[in-house]
């Protein structure tokens, strides 16, 4: 017949199956997946510190009505890369928007107004990373704006910021 010693046994593994069991369902309970933090239609940045993105690839402003357009339209800024991870991150959200809307330039919140080669991000007023710039750029004294130039692999360029054909990218941090 069935040994004590066998009731035993199969009595502690079938509790110890049970016990994984349950606690088996009661991890994948608590490991829901989130909802993007960020609003429809926006681009998720947070594994990069760049919170939510939108490439708004509808509508061209200049340099002015971009950042008006982010700060009372979308309750955001424009862009800021602080990292290079953060701006290859960006690059390859561009690449595969290029294959839904085009190729087109975006402008960041860079800028050298008032600071006249010293460049920074508008809305922190940090500095912009020299890492941006396509090389030999910012070249010209009278352009005082960033954007990034679709036919440079999106590096940073310099321009007059009352050029009206380049697309925003608003940042929500």
């Amino acid at each position: 017949g069935i040994s004590k010693f066998s009731i035993t046994t199969m009595f502690l593994k079938r509790t110890v199956t049970f016990l994984f069991l349950v606690q088996l369902a009661a991890t994948a309970t608590e490991t829901k997946i989130e909802a993007s933090p960020c609003p429809d239609h926006w681009v998720q940045a947070t594994l990069v510190d760049m919170g939510c993105l939108l490439f708004n690839s509808a509508k061209t402003y200049t340099w002015e009505e971009a950042n008006n357009y982010c700060e009372n339209e979308e309750n955001a800024t424009t862009l800021e890369i602080q990292t290079e991870e953060q701006f290859e991150f960006l690059k390859m959200q561009l690449s595969v928007l290029e294959d839904h809307e085009g190729r087109n330039h975006f402008w960041t919140g860079g800028t050298d107004v008032g600071r006249d080669g010293k460049w920074y991000w508008a809305a922190s007023l940090t500095p912009v990373p020299d890492f941006i710039w396509k090389t030999g750029e910012p070249n010209n004294v009278n352009y005082n704006c960033m954007y990034l130039a679709y036919n440079d692999d999106y590096d940073g360029f310099d321009l007059p910021c009352s050029n009206p054909s380049i697309y925003p990218i608003c940042q929500q941090v």
